[in-house]
């Protein structure tokens, strides 16, 4: 969620407050009060007192569960804007690592307004603290740091989510659905859990995603298991009218792709740097670049 000033919020929520005692106020003086001194006019209809508006959500964080307070932010954005500001990220409750998992959202928060996807990465990588050189390539990291980079890539796959509830593409419970499941596994990365524990839970989110976005189901098994599961193949791609390739990190389950016709294409796309080989990470293929 976007972080907004607070002070307006609260000037809101104190005009919401008083706007409040006037209905009620305007209520009793109608005629629903029977103290003395009120006479009694039967030439005039009866009024029926006001029906008293909802309470006013101010706070998520009454609530027990996750997918509680989740599923509120959706529904009262005022209050999740304030809240992002606020109040601890859910993914950093709960567990020995808040301090840094709290320290690595504030020092990446930069890294979303980035509209460039190669510098995106570049960013969420740098501050993750894996080594990267001039052309933004990625080299051999501690096992914490690659874990905190997909942390950052969730976080990005959640904030997609969350505008395309606020685009009205997915409703307020099917946002908060795929969020909480995002906020489960970026905790059992944080948590240093194995990833027996995690890929489970990524394959399950996986299938919520397709299923909920309407993006299909995939029935072939692209993930994998170890390093040998994947490999590079030239990518092709077209840049104006002309066929170019670049390398690109694969299952070995996944078909060949087909070769795109460029005659009528008039653009040229913004590539990620090509990896020099590939790992298995966390199920997937993923291309590394030394």
């Amino acid at each position: 969620m976007k972080k907004e000033i607070i002070t307006p919020i609260l000037l809101l929520l104190l005009f919401v407050a008083a706007s409040l005692s006037f209905v009620i106020a305007a209520g009793s003086s109608s005629g629903g009060s029977s103290s003395g001194g009120s006479s009694n006019n039967n030439d005039e209809p009866s009024t029926t007192p006001a029906t008293p508006p909802p309470p006013t959500i101010t706070t998520c964080e009454n609530f027990n569960t996750v997918r509680e307070r989740v599923s509120c932010r959706f529904q009262n954005s005022v209050v999740a804007r304030a809240e992002s500001a606020t109040v601890i990220e859910e993914a950093c409750r709960g567990h020995a690592r808040q301090a840094a998992c709290t320290a690595l959202y504030r020092r990446s928060s930069e890294c979303y307004d980035v509209s460039s996807p190669r510098e995106k990465k570049r960013c969420f990588l740098e501050k993750s603290g894996i080594n990267i050189n001039a052309g933004g390539t990625f080299r051999a990291a501690p096992d914490t740091q690659k874990r905190e980079y997909v942390v950052l890539l969730l976080y990005e796959l959640q904030e997609r989510i969350e505008s395309m509830e606020e685009r009205g593409a997915l409703s307020a419970d099917q946002a908060a659905h795929l969020v909480t499941k995002i906020v489960e596994i970026k905790k059992l990365i944080l948590e240093d859990k194995p990833r027996s524990e995690i890929v489970p839970k990524i394959q399950q989110f996986k299938t919520d995603y397709r299923a909920t976005t309407g993006r299909g189901s995939q029935p072939e098994n692209y993930n994998c298991e170890a390093n040998s599961d994947c490999e590079l193949r030239t990518y092709n791609y077209c840049c104006g009218t002309a066929l170019d390739g670049i390398n690109r990190c694969y299952s070995k389950q996944e078909p060949e792709q087909q070769t795109p016709s460029c005659d009528s294409n008039t653009v040229c796309p913004i590539l990620p740097p090509a990896p020099t080989s590939c790992e298995c990470i966390y199920s997937a293929c993923t291309g590394v670049a030394q």
